[in-house]
C-alpha cells in the first residue's frame, strides 16, 4: 500500500516541476517501508512506527537535484533569472551535511508521528466504543 502511495507522490512531484531525480528515492522509501511493515506482519506497532519513519524520508527528495546535479541546477537557476547571490546562498544552505541532518530528522519525526497518531486514534476509538 505504501509503495502505491509513494509512486503517486513521485508522479505528483514530477508533474509539479520537482524533477525526476527524487522519484527513485520516493519509491525506494515506500518500498522499504512496505517491507518493514510486512516483516512485522502489519500488526507490530514497533515495525509500523519504523516503517513510517522510513517512509517519511521521501520528503528529502526535493533537495536531491541541488546535490546530485549541482552544476546543472545552478546553471538552470541562473538561466531562469535567479541572481548569483541567491544561488550561492542556496548552495551554502543545502549541502551533503544538511541533507544528512534532514534525513535523520525526517526519520525521527516520522517515528514520533506514528506514536502520536496511535494515541489520537486510540482516544477516538475508545470514545466511539470500538476499543
Amino acid at each position: 500500500m505504501i509503495t502505491i502511495m509513494s509512486i503517486l507522490i513521485a508522479i505528483i512531484m514530477f508533474v509539479t516541476g520537482m524533477g525526476w531525480l527524487g522519484a527513485p528515492l520516493i519509491i525506494l522509501s515506500g518500498l522499504i517501508a512496505d517491507l518493514i511493515a510486512k516483516k512485522g506482519g502489519y500488526k507490530s506497532f514497533k515495525m509500523t512506527a519504523l516503517s513510517h519513519g522510513v517512509f517519511c524520508l521521501w520528503i528529502c527528495a526535493n533537495y536531491f537535484p541541488v546535490i546530485v546535479t549541482a552544476k546543472d541546477y545552478r546553471k538552470s537557476l541562473l538561466d531562469g533569472g535567479y541572481s548569483a547571490e541567491y544561488c550561492d546562498a542556496l548552495f551554502r544552505a543545502i549541502n551533503g551535511k544538511t541533507i544528512a541532518i534532514l534525513l535523520a530528522l525526517c526519520f525521527v519525526f516520522g517515528v514520533i508521528g506514528a506514536y502520536v497518531g496511535k494515541a489520537v486514534v486510540r482516544k477516538h476509538f475508545e470514545k466511539a466504543g470500538i476499543v
